[in-house]
């Protein structure tokens, strides 16, 4: 039996690493989807009907998410010339839930302009990474219309162990750059202060040990190995890393808020993006930035 949304067709928009995941556990819990990716053969090869452009997938769907890259990507899938609102009919009970990460600037100008086409828009910016995606044990924060939430809640609980409304437009963005943007610098600091006691001749192993002595265990536990290893299984992109700590400095701008640790992280992963190889996660990355200097100082 196949599983609708107040009896519509499912739309999804970008099969990366966790838009990928997210769809597949749809399907096996037998919803029918309609897909669209840049790579139309990658939207092919994991099943579900495939439409030829964002537009022609709101001409079949009523509700569709999206998992994008940026805000740069969510502005050409939903307002491009061949974007959703080209397949939007007026008074259509139409409704885009972005799981992407992306401003809450964004969010907010995002949302008006559909709502002057008569379609809405949920902020839904998920925490965890690809293990959560499959197993569905997914964070969500929500913001926008509850009437819209509940129409859409069945679908993400599939994908979440706990949904969380933020409020209005925003918060939910504004929240998710706040877990990210901790996150982050967390990994950027550790990764720092390791290089420092590598470069005073210290053992990786000998300054694991230490810290794990102290309060600071717990990032030893979470990061240690994944700073060391080029085997751990890549959870997220260093270039994203640094997308979501660039949305994270804009937003405090705007708000006149000095956000001077989270700058120089943005320094840190813009280097690490140049020096990063592509299959690694980007707690990997980002240590091996530190460790090219290092290496040339010796």
């Amino acid at each position: 039996m196949v599983i609708t949304v107040i009896e519509k067709k499912i739309g999804f928009i970008g099969l990366g690493l966790m838009g990928s995941r997210m769809v597949k556990r749809h399907l096996d819990k037998g919803y029918e989807l309609i897909l669209w990716n840049r790579t139309i053969e990658k939207a092919k090869q994991i099943g579900g009907i495939v439409a030829k452009s964002p537009k022609e997938l709101a001409e079949k769907c009523n509700i569709i998410f999206l998992m994008l890259s940026d805000e740069n990507a969510c502005d050409s899938v939903i307002f491009g010339a061949q974007g959703l609102i080209k397949g939007l009919k007026r008074n259509q009970d139409f409704i885009i839930v972005n799981f992407s990460t992306v401003s809450p600037l964004y969010g907010v100008k995002a949302s008006n302009a559909l709502k002057e086409l008569g379609a809405s828009y949920i902020e839904a910016p998920v925490w965890g990474s690809v293990n959560e995606a499959e197993h569905g044990n997914l964070v969500i924060l929500l913001s926008g219309g509850q009437k819209e939430i509940e129409k859409v809640r069945p679908t993400l609980q599939e994908l979440a162990k706990e949904i969380i409304y933020m409020g209005e437009i925003g918060k939910a963005s504004a929240m998710k750059l706040v877990m990210n943007a901790f996150s982050l610098t967390t990994v950027a600091l550790f990764s720092e202060v390791v290089s420092l006691g590598l470069g005073w001749n210290l053992e990786a192993s000998q300054i694991f040990d230490i810290l794990s002595k102290t309060w600071m265990k717990a990032i030893v536990d979470k990061y240690g190995q994944r700073i060391l290893s080029d085997d751990i299984p890549q959870r997220f992109k260093v270039d994203l890393a640094k997308k979501d700590l660039f949305y994270a400095l804009k937003s405090g701008y705007y708000k006149n808020i000095p956000l001077h640790i989270i700058s120089g992280a943005v320094q840190s992963y813009t280097g690490a993006t140049s020096f990063s190889l592509a299959n690694l996660d980007y707690t990997r990355n980002i240590f091996r930035y530190y460790k090219k200097y290092l290496k040339e100082r010796k």
